[in-house]
């Protein structure tokens, strides 16, 4: 019961309140909270521009399974926390969540989706990430047993149906990145299109582009990068077969890899025996904020992103916003970010040698990679994590009837 979980300092009121329910879970040991980090993050900005409570609702879990959480003190947060069953579906959430003005779901677990016939007289928006074709580009992606993955394309296709009359029903869509909003948006009555990001406005690349942008005019080799798990769902066996060709083309270059994976050992391996070990350089995982956006920033000139499917990856948003242009595979999600202004290159999916050929380029053309650079930073700007959260709030507060 909610009652049992609620921090005794929130006193129930009149204002309005909004239920969060991430895809996260989330632990409570007394008065201490194990969140994941970018949800809490999130929800602090929610409960700072919505007019009312915040509450978020997430399933029982153990901390050892929330990748990148820590504790909070449940008494300091901004906001109510109530814990759901471990496999809590859309009848859990609405027996939580009958006091809401309005409910924000994730449409991308299947666990949710009754939730708009269960609360009629709450609206419900529901965030929506990957399109069935996404999904099913996974599933291709992934290696393993056929009779499982023809299984799990199976589970996708049936249960498409039901998940496209939920997002219609819902009272708002939130779509992250182009390929959701294309598809589930024009069936909704109030869609919203957002780029998830975790750059901040104070780790923006900002003014500071100008400067990074004459500086790739000097000729130096060009600094690449990559940063992401280290699996084929990635596209991280796409790197190092770029990186061979460019340096069979001549082109100066050093590649950084950030990330670790399955499939690190082998590449590791597979540099040293091409040749590489001295210009490709392993990095394993590194801190997003200390580590990974300081030297984008000021390091790196472009990003190589092969990703054979359309995950509306945050990885987009916050490079751009380091002013640094991407140089990747032509997937949805990437076209997208592309039709937002000139901030990168891309080659259709699969082909790792017409990537590095628009590297190669790139670097003959100084002033076109400056230009290219001026555009990442451009297109970042209006979408970084506190605005993207303002514009994300706004819509529910329009749909709750509150602005």
């Amino acid at each position: 019961m909610w009652a049992a979980t609620m921090s005794p300092i929130r006193q129930p009121d009149a204002s309005p309140l909004l239920v969060v329910v991430p895809n996260v879970g989330m632990a409570i040991d007394g008065e201490r909270v194990f969140l994941d980090i970018k949800a809490a993050e999130g929800l602090v900005l929610y409960a700072s521009n919505w007019p009312g409570r915040v509450r978020c609702l997430s399933r029982e879990a153990e901390p050892t399974s929330i990748g990148y959480g820590a504790w909070y003190d449940r008494a300091s947060l901004p906001f109510e926390v109530g814990l759901l069953p471990r496999n809590g579906a859309a009848a859990d959430i609405a027996a939580a969540a009958g006091d809401a003005s309005l409910i924000l779901v994730g449409a991308d677990d299947y666990r949710v989706l009754k939730l708009v016939d269960l609360v009629r007289d709450v609206p419900v928006v529901m965030i929506i990430e990957y399109t069935l074709r996404t999904r099913l580009d996974i599933v291709r992606t992934e290696q393993g047993e056929y009779l499982r993955r023809l299984k799990v394309t199976w589970w996708f296709i049936k249960t498409e149906r039901v998940r496209r009359r939920s997002l219609a029903r819902a009272a708002g869509l939130q779509a992250n990145g182009r390929p959701a909003f294309d598809v589930y948006g024009p069936n909704n009555r109030q869609p919203l299109l957002y780029f998830d990001t975790r750059l901040r406005s104070s780790d923006f690349i900002g003014t500071d582009a100008a400067a990074k942008a004459e500086g790739v005019k000097a000729g130096a080799p060009l600094r690449l990068a990559y940063s992401g798990r280290l699996e084929r769902l990635k596209g991280a066996h796409y790197l190092l077969p770029i990186a061979s060709r460019l340096k069979q083309k001549g082109v100066p270059f050093t590649l950084d890899i950030f990330g670790d994976g399955s499939m690190r050992s082998q590449m590791q391996a597979d540099a040293a025996v091409g040749g590489l070990s001295e210009i490709v350089t392993f990095h394993g995982p590194v801190d997003f904020d200390t580590a990974l956006v300081p030297t984008l920033k000021s390091s790196i000139d472009l990003f190589l992103c092969c990703h054979p499917q359309a995950d509306p990856s945050c990885t987009y948003l916050e490079t751009l916003g380091c002013g640094v242009p991407i140089v990747g595979f032509a997937n949805e999600a990437f076209r997208g970010v592309l039709d937002l202004g000139p901030c990168g290159l891309s080659s259709p999916i699969g082909d790792s040698d017409g990537v590095a050929d628009h590297v190669a380029r790139l670097s003959a053309d100084r002033a076109e990679l400056a230009r290219l650079t001026l555009g990442a930073a451009e297109v970042a700007g209006p979408r970084l994590f506190e605005n993207t959260f303002v514009q994300r709030v706004g819509h529910l507060k329009a749909v709750a009837g509150l602005s």
